[in-house]
């Protein structure tokens, strides 16, 4: 009984640390800042001769809070 319980032990161990195919074709970089090489057309950013920003400032109201934000906001509103 003891052996027996040890093989599955042991099995279910090895079986646990298999790799997914597609986990194992994920890979991930860090980056210290985004790439500004591109322009966005979408939104207003920065000109030319002025360097490009790393990340563009959304208009405003174009976000709108929602669920548990929403009523924190209100909470602290009040």
């Amino acid at each position: 009984m003891k052996k027996t319980l040890y093989c599955l032990t042991f099995f279910l161990v090895l079986t646990g640390f298999k790799k997914d195919k597609e986990a194992a074709s994920i890979r991930i970089t860090d980056v210290e800042r985004p790439v500004t090489s591109s322009r966005n057309s979408f939104y207003v950013s920065n000109k030319a001769p002025l360097q490009a920003s790393s990340f563009i400032r959304l208009p405003i109201g174009s976000i709108e809070p929602g669920g548990w934000v929403l009523e924190c906001l209100k909470r602290e509103k009040n």
